[in-house]
């Protein structure tokens, strides 16, 4: 391959290179989640193009509900409006007339970085449920990488004889942040219910779930 420039960090990874183009922010929003949904949780859809990365910023969990290629649906829990901020990044840095600053272009003549944009900073990726702490003089978004969900049951025989009271509850994984970082929790967004016969003596499972699946990119945005 011909030359091109290319720098790193302490770590050995890269910082810049001079083929790939560079994640900058695109745009900072503050969304509400003003959707609500048979008074269990609350949505909102924010508009997204392809290949774009958001990063979430909340005082409370929020989840993933789905993502296209167009929109990406969070959610938190209950019946109360939630305002959180989002970070959305581009691997579209575009030249500027700034003065100052280091501008790096591929064979192509296409930007691939330009230091006046404001970087996609990761400083860890992490799995599982946990508060994920770093620097606490700094600000932390998360982005969601992968999280997973389960229906489980829940049964009270409380409707008198032969009769239970069956509880659907839809439990997935949430991120919020923590001071100098970043938390992951289990959240109970969607519960549904019914009556059910069943025979005398009969026995039936008692509530439970464990930890849900969830693994995140964190990101510093301190300044953003």
């Amino acid at each position: 391959m011909s030359g091109y420039f290319q720098a790193f960090n302490d770590s050995g990874n890269y910082l810049i290179d001079g083929v790939y183009k560079s994640f900058v922010l695109s745009r900072k929003l503050t969304v509400t989640t003003s959707v609500n949904v048979q008074s269990k949780y609350r949505y909102v859809d924010i508009s997204v193009s392809s290949g774009e990365i958001i990063a979430i910023r909340s005082g409370v969990p929020v989840f993933l509900i789905f993502r296209s290629s167009t929109v990406i649906r969070l959610g938190t829990n209950g019946t109360a409006a939630r305002a959180f901020t989002v970070y959305i990044f581009k691997n579209n840095p575009t030249p500027e007339d700034s003065g100052a600053g280091l501008e790096v272009y591929n064979a192509a003549g296409e930007c691939v970085y330009n230091s006046v944009q404001l970087p996609l900073n990761i400083v860890g990726i992490k799995t599982g449920l946990s508060s994920f702490t770093f620097d606490t003089s700094r600000i932390y978004a998360a982005v969601i990488i992968s999280s997973s969900g389960t229906l489980t049951s829940a049964y009270t025989a409380v409707m008198g004889p032969n009769i239970i009271f069956h509880l659907y509850i839809g439990v997935t994984s949430g991120v919020n942040y923590v001071s100098g970082g970043i938390q992951t929790s289990n959240v109970e967004y969607y519960s549904s219910q019914s009556n059910e016969t069943y025979s005398s003596g009969q026995s039936y499972p008692s509530y439970s779930y464990s930890g849900k699946e969830c693994k995140i990119a964190i990101i510093d945005v301190t300044g953003y």
